[in-house]
């Protein structure tokens, strides 16, 4: 068996997993056992992730996957240091999670921010419970914030999405657009204090003093830095974000046995069979074969008609043959399909076609020197 590797070759569909992952910066499905302190960035950057306080992993809880982070309100958060992967620019990102209150007093969900140093404000979300709104902090051409009232219940999840598609930064809650800023061109501040999810920076970027801690639980955190990847109103995700990358450009791989022309990626899987059987041979005197595949002879019924004799059956009759006949010193011969006892000229086990001569006003058979068969099927 002949094989050929196309590399690069963009195919229908793709390999399980996400085209957009290498733009994920941050991926925290934060499953793990129970009271765990310790997580893992199932992004590419494989960020390392600090647990503080009582911060752990709680299995009794979660949105998907086998456990949620579980933050007391009082010291726990995790933090990530900084890094560009969590600096926007100008450009589109997206900053999502799934939130669940145990209690509704300040609830920071994520911020990179520190409130003493001017140069390390970017961004932060909050919900305040004593003013019934949840906050966007941001900086574009100075510190500013803007908000939505919002009456959460304890015990709900609420997935929590901030975006930038273009020249808008927005806020959304369970998919629906709560919070829309006009950003125009600007860029988000380049901050150098760590990622933080569960608390909020009041002081200086090395000296912090963090307060404003999440009560409750948070799953599923994935960061995407280059991608908007709602834009508008949205239905939440219905499972966990994908951990692997997909690629719509897989090595394609074809080769042909008795079942057929397979078209695969890496030679793992069979995927849909493109010909079933071709043969190209000379009608004329005695029928000779030039090529063909899973075609062992052809049965010369008379003048102008011919049966392809298939040398595995095919599955069913449902499939479509494609006949092209001519002649070296002659017009273009035109095929017909010949029936086989009043049936089906297609069977499972062999073709029958007929060449025809186009110039003459009745059906007059006649051989021809080039006759070509192609078969599709299952």
């Amino acid at each position: 068996m002949r094989e050929l590797k196309l590399s690069n070759v963009k195919v229908a569909g793709q390999s399980s997993g996400e085209t957009s992952f290498n733009k994920v910066s941050l991926l925290l499905p934060f499953d793990g056992s129970d009271t765990a302190t310790s997580t893992s960035d199932e992004s590419d950057n494989s960020h390392t992730i600090t647990f503080a306080g009582t911060a752990q992993l709680d299995t009794a809880q979660k949105k998907f996957g086998t456990a949620s982070l579980l933050l007391d309100g009082d010291s726990d958060y995790i933090q990530v240091a900084d890094h560009d992967s969590f600096d926007f620019g100008a450009g589109d990102f997206t900053a999502e999670c799934w939130i669940r209150f145990a209690a509704l007093g300040n609830n920071t969900i994520f911020s990179h921010w520190a409130n003493g140093t001017a140069s390390s404000m970017s961004y932060y979300l909050t919900y305040f419970n004593s003013s019934g709104i949840l906050r966007l902090g941001y900086y574009l051409s100075g510190n500013a914030d803007t908000s939505y009232s919002w009456s959460p219940s304890t015990g709900t999840w609420y997935h929590i999405a901030l975006e930038r598609s273009g020249t808008t930064i927005k806020v959304y809650i369970d998919g629906t657009s709560v919070i829309s800023v006009s950003a125009s061109t600007t860029a988000l501040r380049d901050s150098e204090d760590p990622f933080r999810v569960g608390v909020f920076n009041d002081a200086s970027t090395g000296s912090p003093s963090l307060d404003w801690y999440f009560n409750g639980h948070i799953d599923d955190l994935r960061i995407t830095k280059g991608l908007a990847r709602y834009g508008t109103n949205f239905t939440p995700p219905t499972s966990a974000h994908e951990t692997t990358g997909g690629d719509g450009n897989l090595p394609v791989v074809l080769d042909a046995d008795a079942t057929g022309v397979r078209v695969d990626y890496d030679g793992s899987t069979n995927q849909t069979r493109i010909a079933k059987a071709w043969v190209n041979f000379n009608g004329t005197s005695t029928v000779a074969i030039r090529g063909s595949y899973n075609v062992s002879s052809i049965t010369d019924n008379g003048t102008g008609d011919y049966t392809a004799n298939f040398s595995t059956a095919l599955s069913d009759t449902n499939g479509a043959a494609v006949a092209m006949t001519g002649y070296v010193d002659h017009t273009w011969g035109m095929p017909m399909y010949k029936d086989v006892s009043g049936s089906n000229p297609l069977t499972t086990t062999q073709f029958r076609v007929a060449t025809v001569e186009p110039e003459t006003t009745s059906v007059t058979y006649y051989d021809q020197e080039q006759v070509s068969i192609l078969i599709f099927g299952n």
